[in-house]
């Protein structure tokens, strides 16, 4: 009669077999999850240095921009006191730039934006730029151009 046994797995080794492949499953998930999370981080985190930047650079000393006008099509004109030279505030496709006002050069501010849009109420330039779904804002205080010269 032993001989006609069937071998097969009994409830607890089955029990067994599946509580380790949960634990496995949830070890698993939980690595994949930590790594979203920090590749997710650190994208942030590029982001903010990235507009940290954008900031230091219309707030510089070195530049020292006045507010002049915006243009008909809504672009705002910097005036740069150092280089007494004109500048483009503007988004070109999915990047904020600082353009001068010939169209020769620019300096990329910020990469991969979704949305910049902008106020000037003297003394102050207000600034939004939406990066990812989370909307940067800062006000930075910035005289406008005298037109003595």
């Amino acid at each position: 009669m032993l001989k006609n046994r069937i071998k097969a797995f009994s409830l607890v080794e089955v029990i067994i077999a599946l509580i380790i492949s949960s634990l496995g499953l949830l070890l698993i998930s939980g690595s994949v999850y930590g790594i979203h999370r920090q590749l997710n981080s650190n994208f942030g985190s590029k982001e903010r240095i990235q507009w940290e930047k954008l900031i230091s650079t219309l707030e510089s000393e070195q530049m020292r921009f006045q507010w002049k006008e915006s243009q008909n099509n809504g672009t705002p004109v910097l005036y740069c006191q150092t280089q007494h030279n004109d500048y483009l505030l503007k988004k070109n496709r999915r990047n904020l730039i600082l353009q001068g006002i010939n169209g020769q050069g620019f300096m990329p501010l910020m990469m991969n934006i979704d949305g910049f849009r902008y106020r000037y109420s003297e003394p102050f330039l207000e600034i939004w730029v939406k990066v990812h779904n989370h909307q940067y804002h800062r006000k930075v205080v910035m005289q406008r151009k005298s037109n003595e010269n």
